[in-house]
């Protein structure tokens, strides 16, 4: 079944064609799934099977956007997270959204202290996935132009803006 979307031109700023994207963690049904919602409004998409290809990929590109799956086995969240963000990283300055069935409010901490910009709960609702992405991204922005998005600054009394 197709994915449609209300307004594929345009959507909050993004035009088609200008996004890329990071995939990290999810399961393979669910990483495509992703990357045809994705692709309707033709972002690109890259999969990255776990924790060490995604901090390769993102050493290398400068990602729009950095889906990671908090739930895997074989991947530690907050490492890859922190390694994204250090200088050296072409991705520094990506908007990374953790997906998550049990992203309890010690562990949204934790992520966000690492540079986490939003979460989403799993399954992924692909129907609001880029106007999520969005919202992500700008509130990044904005925590970015205030010197709000320290490192460690966040609580998850105070983070409550970050869901998306």
């Amino acid at each position: 079944m197709p994915i449609k979307l209300k307004h594929p031109q345009s959507i909050d700023g993004y035009q088609q064609s200008q996004c890329m994207v990071l995939v990290v963690g999810f399961a393979h049904a669910q990483a495509h799934h992703i990357a045809e919602a994705l692709g309707v409004v033709n972002w690109r998409t890259l999969v990255a099977q776990d924790g060490d290809d995604a901090v390769s990929k993102a050493q290398v590109t400068p990602f729009d956007f950095i889906l990671i799956e908090t739930d895997g086995v074989d991947l530690f969240a907050p490492i890859v997270i922190e390694a994204v963000r250090l200088p050296s990283s072409a991705s520094q300055r990506s908007t990374i959204v953790a997906f998550g069935q049990y992203l309890l409010p010690a562990f949204r901490e934790r992520l966000v202290a690492c540079g986490a910009d939003g979460f989403c709960a799993l399954p992924v609702d692909t129907a609001s996935l880029i106007p999520s992405l969005t919202t992500a991204s700008v509130s990044r922005m904005k925590s970015t132009a205030s010197n709000l998005n320290t490192h460690c600054g966040a609580s998850p009394q105070n983070n409550r803006d970050n869901d998306v």
